[in-house]
């Protein structure tokens, strides 16, 4: 009994202060990177367009483009950084940014955010470019974005849900996997 509860008051006190040794991220919704000495590092932050292309036989796939074909934040796939996101009190992360894997085509990156087969069919699934996150609170409004173990090599955007809307351009915080 009394090995179990010095387990527990040992567990807590060292979540405690991993907890506090990462910094606070300056801005709410945006991912840092969480160097070894606990700074606070940014990922590339990038303007991308919002293209429609229109199909031939109808319907239409919405894209989020970036004129460049690679990230210059990269990181081998064997070690993935430690991700966190700040957010307001009482927000589920999941509810603010999703991640999204691009294809790269004639020197750009493009993300898939919406299809449509016809003017009078539904919206095709586009989850095979979203990549499932999880999220572990480290304090109150402060969570370690966890990437899957097999996430494949390529190029990632983190989109902020509700981004793009009546706007031809939208902020992206990217990186890459090599």
């Amino acid at each position: 009994m009394k090995r179990v509860s010095l387990f527990l008051i040992l567990s807590l006190f060292c979540t405690q202060i991993f907890a506090q040794s990462v910094p606070d991220p300056e801005f709410s919704g945006n991912p840092y990177i969480v160097g070894k000495d606990n700074s606070l590092k940014s990922l590339e932050k990038v303007e991308a367009q919002i293209d429609i292309k229109v199909k031939i036989i109808g319907g239409n796939d919405t894209y989020y483009t970036i004129n460049s074909p690679k990230s210059d934040v990269r990181f081998p796939k064997n070690i993935l950084p430690k991700l966190i996101i700040k957010v307001d009190a009482n927000t589920d992360p999941s509810d603010i940014i999703t991640l999204s894997k691009a294809e790269t085509k004639k020197g750009q990156r493009r993300f898939l955010q919406a299809s449509v087969k016809g003017p009078y069919t539904k919206a095709k699934d586009v989850s095979k470019t979203t990549v499932k996150l999880e999220f572990k609170k480290i304090r109150e409004g402060v969570f370690d974005i966890i990437l899957p173990n097999d996430i494949k090599s390529g190029e990632y955007g983190f989109v902020a849900k509700n981004s793009g809307s009546g706007n031809s351009k939208i902020k992206m915080i990217c990186f890459g996997i090599d």
